[in-house]
């Protein structure tokens, strides 16, 4: 029997434009190539059958790319850096709140795979991003300890809450994770030796000692363009990316 690859990507022509070359070399070693995308998300034009040509086994899935409809902003993410190049960090609190039922328009929740852990739902995995920031900014912490578990009314039975406190030589942070928020916060509190940095990503915000400092402006297609332009600079450019996959490894194992 043949072991089997499964390739997971929001985006339904995305195995055929970039993993084709991969692909074919899997089907060499003898895999069964499974491609889970979601085919109302089409972004390329393939031709439907185009997956069954390749001879792949196609899943249909709810999956999207992001939960909240909020644009990454890079000139944030490199003053977040700058401030913590600059400053004494003392603590950081962070916190990805939202209701679940109202992530997918059109779609039950209880049928969709962040409602069942056996398929990978659950806000330690579906809310994970948060983690990757933290990561990025702080790195790995010495100690971690997490409480999670389903609490709320939701009808699912995969977690809905989790709350994590990461032990670092010189500083604690806090995050929280939810399902069952029904006004959606997704916000950065650093907390220095002389300053109080709040960046709320939902509404775009940088705040600074309780002054408002940025409001940015940018469009949800720019978060798209700058991954597209980040992922072609590293496949054709050279350019190294800032994710290994040790560290994606030991970040799941984490959480």
């Amino acid at each position: 029997m043949n072991e089997k690859i499964l390739i997971v990507a929001s985006v339904w022509g995305f195995a055929a434009k970039f993993e084709a070359g991969d692909i074919r070399l899997l089907k060499e070693l003898r895999y069964e190539v499974h491609f889970a995308s979601n085919q109302s998300n089409p972004i390329f034009r393939f031709q439907k059958d185009i997956y069954k040509k390749m001879g792949v086994i196609y899943h249909d899935t709810e999956i999207w790319q992001s939960p909240f409809g909020i644009s990454h902003n890079t000139r944030a993410i490199r003053q977040i850096r700058e401030i913590i190049r600059k400053e004494k960090v003392f603590s950081a609190r962070a916190i990805s709140s939202s209701y679940l039922p109202e992530w997918r328009k059109n779609v039950d929740y209880r049928e969709t795979y962040s409602a069942h852990k056996e398929q990978g739902g659950g806000v330690r995995i579906d809310l994970i991003h948060e983690w990757d920031y933290l990561v990025a900014f702080f790195g790995f912490p010495k100690n971690i300890s997490i409480f999670s578990g389903k609490y709320s009314d939701l009808e699912i039975d995969s977690d809905d809450i989790a709350v994590y406190i990461a032990q670092y030589e010189d500083k604690l942070i806090e995050l929280h994770l939810d399902y069952f928020g029904r006004k959606t916060r997704r916000s950065l509190e650093i907390r220095t030796k002389d300053h109080e940095y709040i960046f709320d990503i939902s509404n775009m915000e940088i705040w600074k000692d309780g002054i408002l400092i940025e409001k940015f402006q940018d469009e949800l297609n720019d978060m798209y363009l700058r991954e597209m332009e980040n992922f072609f600079s590293i496949v054709y450019g050279g350019k190294i990316s800032n994710n290994s996959l040790a560290d994606a490894l030991t970040l799941l194992k984490m959480v």
